[in-house]
């Protein structure tokens, strides 16, 4: 989109809002989070189906605890955790993969008492905007769209 009018795009500021800095390219960027008519949300998520669940609990719960382990080691060693990144990915650009990891670091966990922990009323936010704007049915219990019983 470099040298093209854009008048919008969606982008990780993360990632992409920091690249554009380091080339100098000035944002007008608004954060979702910072427009009054969109609620709450999480990002990102990890999907899996109750049969997965029922069936595969305990290896679910693993998966689930070595994840938190990786974010929760992140948001305390950014830059440790930017260095295993790229010693992962020797092709990755140092410089971004480094700021992107300082910049996420404090967003990880946020308000939460540790990685993972989803409240109901965020969800039920998203869903019923999300009905009121026709874009899922209505009649679904949003307390059924996440689980905390997975982390441990």
């Amino acid at each position: 989109m470099l040298g093209r009018d854009v008048d919008i795009v969606w982008i990780f500021m993360g990632w992409q809002g920091i690249e554009a800095r380091q080339r100098g390219i000035e944002l007008n960027a608004v954060m979702l989070r910072d427009i009054p008519s969109i609620p709450d949300y999480y990002t990102p998520i990890i999907i899996t189906s109750r049969k997965t669940v029922d069936s595969q609990g305990k290896e679910a719960k693993a998966f689930m605890s070595a994840t938190a382990r990786g974010y929760t080691f992140a948001a305390e060693n950014p830059a440790e955790a930017a260095r295993i990144l790229i010693r992962r990915s020797p092709e990755i650009n140092q410089k971004l993969a480094t700021e992107s990891q300082q910049w996420l670091s404090t967003r990880y966990i946020e308000d939460a008492t540790v990685w993972g922990v989803q409240k109901a009323s965020v969800w039920k936010g998203l869903y019923d905007w999300m009905v009121g704007h026709g874009l899922v049915a209505s009649g679904l219990d949003s307390g059924r769209f996440f689980t905390n019983g997975l982390l441990q």
